[in-house]
C-alpha cells in the first residue's frame, strides 16, 4: 500500500491538500474520490477510515480539504462556498487523471454530508457513480437545523455568523439556497448509492 500527502492546483489558482492511497505501483485501479462533509476535513474519523478500507479492496482513494488550510476552526473565516465546493470537486477529478495508477473510465465520487450535496453538483461526465453518505438535498433546510430565523436575520445583515465555532459568511447562505438539488440532478444517468440513517 502507499499512501502520500498530496497538493494540487486549482483552476482559479488555490491550492488543495489531500492524501492518495494506492493498493500497488503497478496497476490500474478504479478511484474514489471522497469529500467530507460541513465544516469538517479529509482526516476525519470516518472519511480516513473509509478510505482507508477501500484501498484495501483494491481501489484508488483520494480525499483533500475544501479549504486552503484544512481546519476550518483554525481559518477562523470560513468563505468557501458550495459552488466553489464543485469546482474543487472537478480540478479533483482533472488532478486524478495525472495519477498513472488511475483507471479514468472507474471514477466514482463519495461525499459525506454537504460533500454529498457538492458531488451532486459537480458535472458528471466522467463519473461512473456517485454514493451519498448521510445526505440531505434541502439546502434551505440543512442550513437551518444549525440556526433559527432570528440568526438568520441577523447573518444576512451583518454578513457573518458563527456556527460551530467558524465564522460564515453571508455569501455562504446565499449561494446554497440557490440550489435546487433535485432539479439539478433529475437528468443525470449515472448510479447514485444513497447510504442514510433512519
Amino acid at each position: 500500500m502507499i499512501q502520500q500527502d498530496i497538493s494540487f492546483q486549482g483552476q482559479n489558482g488555490e491550492t488543495y491538500s489531500g492524501t492518495l492511497r494506492v493498493p500497488r505501483e503497478d496497476a490500474k485501479y478504479p478511484v474514489v474520490l471522497i469529500c467530507h462533509g460541513f465544516l469538517e476535513n479529509k482526516d476525519v474519523g470516518l472519511i480516513a477510515d473509509i478510505a482507508n478500507g477501500l484501498s484495501y479492496y483494491g481501489f484508488v482513494t483520494f480525499r483533500f480539504d475544501f479549504t486552503n488550510e484544512g481546519d476550518v476552526s483554525k481559518a477562523g473565516e470560513e468563505e468557501m462556498t458550495l459552488t466553489e465546493q464543485t469546482e474543487a470537486i472537478r480540478d479533483a477529478v482533472e488532478f486524478l487523471k495525472t495519477i498513472p495508477q488511475v483507471d479514468t473510465r472507474k471514477m466514482i465520487l463519495l461525499g459525506h454530508d454537504l460533500g454529498g450535496v457538492a458531488c451532486l453538483l459537480t458535472d458528471h461526465e466522467e463519473v461512473d457513480g456517485t454514493v451519498l453518505l448521510n445526505v440531505r438535498v434541502d439546502t434551505k433546510a440543512f442550513i437551518m437545523s444549525f440556526i433559527n430565523e432570528y440568526d438568520l436575520k441577523e447573518w444576512l445583515k451583518t454578513g457573518w455568523t458563527t456556527i460551530n465555532d467558524v465564522n460564515l459568511h453571508k455569501d455562504f447562505y446565499k449561494d446554497m439556497v440557490k440550489y435546487n438539488v433535485i432539479d439539478e440532478i433529475k437528468d443525470d444517468k449515472e448510479p447514485i448509492l444513497i447510504i442514510h440513517g433512519t
